[in-house]
């Protein structure tokens, strides 16, 4: 597969996701054990001060790290779930969009862990985060 069709594919899946597609996420970057998507910073994201909603941050991160362990999980034929996140939020975004750049930093048999961060479109980092994933195999019960 492509890089191309590889992003294609997790646009997909992205946009399978009502909650994501109503925050049009995309899919930017793919490489093994990482992803990067964009999200436009638009008045849907803003909350009352004017500022990105932490929610709609969280919610990239989420996304990312999904999408950085989804093509590992794809040839196992396996699931995850995210079973913890923390994000620290240290400045709001600005300008048209800000980008999450997620990566895959242990992969084991119950759980994954990732790191991301989320910098604005001028390269400011904005958010730092990490995430730890549940494997769903086989044998776990949902």
């Amino acid at each position: 597969m492509t890089h191309a069709q590889q992003v294609a594919f997790v646009q997909q899946r992205i946009d399978s996701n009502p909650f994501s597609k109503l925050l049009h996420l995309k899919a930017v970057s793919l490489w093994p054990d990482g992803a990067e998507l964009e999200m436009p910073i638009q008045h849907r994201v803003m909350q009352m001060l004017g500022l990105v909603h932490g929610g709609a941050l969280a919610t990239l991160v989420d996304s990312a790290t999904a999408c950085a362990i989804w093509p590992r999980l794809e040839t196992e034929g396996l699931k995850a779930v995210t079973l913890e996140m923390k994000i620290n939020f240290l400045a709001s975004p600005k300008g048209k969009f800000c980008r999450s750049r997620a990566e895959l930093i242990r992969y084991g048999r119950t759980t994954a862990y990732l790191e991301a961060g989320v910098n604005d479109a001028s390269g400011k980092l904005c958010c730092r985060a990490s995430a730890t994933y549940f494997i769903l195999r086989a044998e776990t019960p949902a």
